[in-house]
């Protein structure tokens, strides 16, 4: 596995995590106080996507 695969897949850990979060908040106290969690976790997510990207493009092994 390379060293983006790996990255990429701790990223989207954690925006699952921050995600199952955000989720756990809004039910708990409301949208608004979730939202910068959910946000986070979309944040984290698109990052994991575009260096999986990356790494696909890549090759390069590590």
């Amino acid at each position: 596995m390379t060293r983006d695969k790996k990255t990429s897949s701790t990223f989207f850990l954690l925006g699952l995590v921050a995600l199952v979060g955000g989720a756990l908040l809004s039910a708990l106290l409301g949208r608004y106080q979730a939202a910068p969690v959910l946000g986070c976790s979309a944040l984290m997510l698109a990052i994991a996507w575009i260096i999986e990207r990356r790494s696909d493009s890549s090759g390069d092994e590590v």
